[in-house]
């Protein structure tokens, strides 16, 4: 009580009590239009966050009387981040319409390239917990570099971090319906943490996204032609089909040694598809995922995969007029699998063999203008075959919302 006391503030002679927490941020965004076919953007941002506990069960003796009085204080935890971003979009049909205007083959070719989206980012944070001293106005508007964040009055942060992303994407609009979209994605980090008080150990990552691959397929019935044709048995469909390697590095420091890395590979092959079709205004969604993984870890090196399927129907059905219900009750069953298994490389030890299975059924109506029915019920199965267990579960929620106004009379 008597630290609280002595931290209480003041404003124009006014006692304005203790400030428990504070919360500042900050964002600019600069985005000049240079030309048509170009877009240029630079965005800022900063967060601050300020918190006094006066119902800490201990106090702390400032470790530096320089700057504030070797009496007991409330212990402070205060943090930011800092976001800068450069990106632009290039139009490559407008630029092609500018420079190589008569080119008519590459006007062709440009005009089935999308904008091309380009960023560059980078984002430190740092985190400072139980400190004796409040941060300066620079760091609370979190100005400076990496070096400003690891450190504040020869103190080292907690934890602290640097993170760094470039990424680029686009599509290629194909006959028939057809987009491809390539998108390529770099993100390199640095993290340090207060091993003691005057030591920071640091932790390099790396991820690397490439190729990031995605295949898409639309149509939609016309009126006319062949198209009306087909309309009769299919209202439209969507589907998909990607494939994205990911690499992922981890070095971590160890005492005496040149340190531990950890290599990952990540491989994933989604496929997805949803069916309209023209009567009872029925829709069917199936999807497939396959994901490879190998892990390069300290003495050993795993191999594993993921299996993911899942399917449902929706339809909606009229309800009897005698109910007059405001819509008609739209149901959805869907079904969900997945299996995660897990060895060591080069044996047929499993480290891990999970699945999980879930069946769903939903079914909501509108009542009235002012009242909706909803009904949902669930069932999950979870198996580790490992340890030869299993745990299923069953849900059933069903929920009467109502919705009134009220106001002046007339």
């Amino acid at each position: 009580a008597a630290a609280a006391r002595r931290e209480r503030g003041s404003l124009f002679g006014s006692d304005i009590g203790l400030e428990r927490d504070r919360q500042m941020s900050a964002a600019a965004t600069f985005a000049p239009p240079l030309a048509s076919w170009i877009k240029p953007r630079l965005d800022l941002a900063s967060t601050f966050t300020f918190v006094r506990d006066p119902n800490a069960r201990s106090l702390l003796r400032p470790r530096d009387t320089t700057f504030v009085d070797s009496i007991a204080v409330l212990p402070r935890r205060f943090g930011n981040t800092q976001t800068a971003t450069v990106a632009a979009q290039l139009d490559v049909q407008s630029m092609v319409r500018v420079f190589w205007q008569r080119m008519r083959l590459l006007r062709a070719v440009s005009d089935a390239v999308t904008p091309i989206d380009l960023s560059v980012s980078r984002s430190l944070i740092s985190a400072f917990d139980d400190e004796t001293f409040s941060p300066s106005l620079g760091y609370q508007l979190a100005l400076g570099g990496p070096t400003s964040f690891r450190s504040l009055r020869g103190r080292p942060a907690t934890t602290a971090g640097q993170t760094n992303t470039m990424s680029a994407g686009s599509s290629l609009v194909l006959p028939f319906g057809f987009v491809f979209l390539p998108r390529y994605g770099l993100t390199t980090t640095r993290s340090w943490y207060r091993r003691t008080d005057n030591q920071q150990d640091a932790i390099d990552g790396l991820q690397r996204d490439y190729p990031d691959l995605t295949l898409r397929w639309s149509f939609v019935a016309g009126q006319s032609g062949l198209s009306a044709i087909v309309g009769k048995a299919v209202r439209s469909v969507a589907a998909s089909a990607g494939a994205r390697n990911t690499r992922v590095t981890a070095l971590t420091p160890q005492l005496g040694g040149a340190g531990d890395l950890r290599v990952s590979r990540i491989r994933v092959y989604p496929i997805n598809a949803t069916i309209t079709w023209p009567f009872g205004d029925l829709s069917t969604t199936g999807g497939f995922s396959w994901s490879v993984r190998d892990d390069s870890l300290p003495g050993s090196a795993t191999h594993g995969f993921t299996n993911e399927r899942s399917a449902d129907v929706g339809r909606s059905w009229k309800l009897p007029s005698s109910w007059n219900a405001r819509s008609p009750l739209r149901t959805r069953l869907g079904w969900q699998e997945q299996r995660t298994k897990n060895a060591l490389a080069g044996t047929a030890r499993n480290l891990t063999d999970n699945g999980r299975r879930v069946f769903s059924l939903s079914a909501d109506t509108d009542l009235n203008e002012t009242m909706s029915f909803s009904i949902q019920g669930s069932r999950t199965g979870t198996i580790d075959r490992n340890y030869n267990r299993r745990f299923d579960q069953t849900v059933i929620t069903a929920a009467l919302q109502l919705q009134f106004f009220s106001g002046p009379g007339h």
